[in-house]
Formats: C-alpha cells, structure tokens, sequence
C-alpha cells in the first residue's frame, strides 16, 4: 500500500551551473556533436547551430532560445530543421540579384515534424529545469538520428526539394523560388509543373496574394516562354 507514496525520481540536471546559452552548447558539445559530427555536420562556434554541405545544399539544424532563460530557473531551446541552397545564391549573383546568404528553402520547428517524437516537447520546447536532462538528452539524439533522414532526404536530388515542398500544398508564394531552382538545373518540365501549381491554387482558393508574389510568378510564365 506503500507503494501509492513513491517519490518521484528526482531530476538530473546537466551543468546547471552554467548560463542558459552557454549550457545548451555544452550539452550540444558534448552529447549531440559526438553523434552528428560523423555525418558531416559540425557545430558553429558563434551559433548554436549544427551544418553540413550535401552537394548545393545545406542541411541546417538549430536551436531557438527562449527569451525567458535565467539560470537554472527557466533554460529552455526549440529544435529547427533547415535546407538552404549555395547553388541558388551562386544563380542569383549570375543574374545581377544581390543575396546576403544562402537561401533558406524550407524550415520546420521539431514540433511539426511528423517523424519526431514529441513525448518531451513541451509547447515545442526541451525544458532542462522540469525534466531529467538525461532524458531531454537521449530524446534529442534519437530524434535528430532518425528524423534528420526523413526531413533531408528532400535535397538528395537536384529537384527533389521542389516537390516535396509543392506536395506540402501551403507554400505557394514561395512558386518563383521553386521555379528558379528548376531553372539552374535546366529542368523546364518541373519549371511548368511549378508554375501550374501556383496557378491552379490561385483559381481555386478565396486567398488573396500580394502583388510582388503576383507579378513574380508572372514573369516566371515569360521566362517559361521564352525558355531555350
């Protein structure tokens, strides 16, 4: 009858010592790199924030701090995936279109990947004060192992990004994006596929877009028309 006044096991904290920010490294350091490093990836020195280059892609993984981290009293991150182009900062500059950086194609928060286990998640979050850090820790790792493959494999082919990120049917103004990635590759039949895509939402749908979306896509038909 005892048994119903267990005490709970106490939680195991991970360099609590430390300031919120400079903790999440350590504990990226420490347990995550080990893991991630192998596949290419190598952690940023100024951000908290893993990458690896797969041909004209970048595979980006980082980690949002939430404002409210003090101490050991609220130390909280979000996991994001991301994949940027190189190839299409290189076009761009080509064609005279200045680019400050890579250009992002598609981001998902930890939260709104299917593939991740979200049994530690609270709101989104990984909490280092309410939860056994141990946990968070094989949690992430586990995660990042198996989801990663599931979100990057879009960039394995030169194209492959432009149809999953079509098929998630949510993304329409990114169309001349998309239709700019087909056209480095020379691939005028996805260009279409692209521009057909926006077009057939666009009949379809009471959403109104902004007239640079508008215009953008527009010339997009005048260069699919005047495609050699």
């Amino acid at each position: 009858m005892f048994g119903i006044f267990k005490r709970k096991r106490p939680i195991a904290y991970l360099y609590p010592e430390l300031k919120p920010g400079d903790r999440i490294r350590k504990i990226l350091t420490e347990f995550i790199l080990p893991e991630l490093e192998p596949l290419g990836f190598r952690l940023l020195s100024s951000e908290l924030t893993f990458k690896r280059d797969i041909g004209d892609y970048q595979h980006i993984i980082y980690f949002q701090k939430t404002r409210m981290n003090y101490g050991n009293v609220v130390c909280k991150f979000m996991p994001h995936l991301s994949i940027e182009s190189t190839r299409l900062k290189k076009y761009y500059k080509e064609i005279g279109r200045n680019m400050t950086g890579n250009l992002n194609l598609h981001t998902r928060a930890a939260e709104y990947l299917e593939c991740w286990n979200k049994e530690l998640l609270d709101y989104g979050w990984y909490d280092l004060v309410n939860y056994d850090n141990h946990d968070v820790v094989e949690s992430l790792k586990s995660n990042l192992i198996n989801c990663r493959m599931a979100f990057f494999k879009h960039s394995e082919t030169e194209t492959g990004i432009v149809d999953y990120i079509m098929s998630l049917n949510s993304y329409y103004p990114v169309a001349p994006t998309l239709f700019d990635i087909c056209k480095i590759y020379n691939n005028k039949e996805k260009a279409e596929e692209v521009i057909n895509w926006f077009r057939d939402f666009q009949m379809n749908t009471d959403k109104g877009f902004d007239d640079v979306i508008l215009q953008a896509v527009a010339d997009k038909e005048t260069e699919l028309k005047n495609w050699g």
